[in-house]
């Protein structure tokens, strides 16, 4: 895994359609944790469990990578909301570690009411809005491979 893509941005922005089209990719995402039987399950509760286990499923794929036990043009996809940098940090840092090169990948959507109708996990209107205000004031470092796509 020798490049990784950060998703970031609002439920019903495209993220998981985007991390559909790379091909080779190995995905990392928190909502994996509540697929049960083909079905999605969320639990609010066990969403710091989902996200210890997407990082940590993360850092072992580094460290297979760093051992050479997977192959260099495999490309990893982090496929979470991401809004905030306490949520980015540990996978910017984690790649810096290793040398893996990351984009951070931001779809920005301009209405958040169109992207709370797409997504698919019933999250609340208010918890949509609240990422958005986020994704609004919230400043990377500058020094972070960081770029924004329209995905209205």
């Amino acid at each position: 895994m020798n490049s990784v893509i950060i998703y970031r941005g609002l439920p019903g922005c495209g993220k998981t359609t985007a991390t559909a089209c790379h091909n080779k990719a190995v995905v990392f995402s928190a909502d994996s944790f509540f697929m049960k039987e083909g079905q999605y399950n969320f639990d609010p509760a066990k969403i710091g469990e989902a996200h210890a286990r997407c990082f940590r499923e993360f850092l072992g794929r580094l460290t297979s990578f760093a051992r050479g036990d997977v192959s260099s043009d495999e490309i990893g996809v982090v496929d979470n909301t991401n809004a905030n940098v306490y949520e980015l940090a540990p996978y910017v840092a984690a790649c810096s570690a290793f040398g893996v090169e990351y984009e951070i990948r931001t779809l920005w959507v301009n209405d958040p009411v169109k992207a709370w109708k797409r997504n698919r996990h019933l999250v609340h209107l208010e918890t949509v809005f609240k990422m958005y205000q986020t994704l609004l004031s919230e400043r990377l470092p500058p020094f972070w491979n960081h770029k924004i796509y329209v995905a209205d």
